[in-house]
């Protein structure tokens, strides 16, 4: 059985600060977009690293029963 660790490519565009075009506590959608930018990069990341850690747990496995095994 082999795993195959395919990592997710982060969401990239530019996002530029402005200043509010309105003058209340509200976001705009430009800005929301923004702030899901990130958070969704952070995701990626942390399901990259999960991926990682899976295919580490996986060899580690491997080699285990491998040893077991042999003896």
């Amino acid at each position: 059985m082999s795993w195959e660790n395919k990592h997710i490519q982060p969401f990239t565009f530019y996002c530029q600060k402005i200043l509010p075009l309105v003058y209340d506590e509200s976001l705009s959608y430009y800005e929301t977009l923004c702030k899901i930018q990130k958070v969704l990069n952070e995701v990626i990341g942390n399901q990259n690293n999960l991926s990682n850690a899976f295919t580490e747990l996986l060899t580690y496995i491997n080699k285990q029963l491998e040893t077991y095994t042999k003896e």
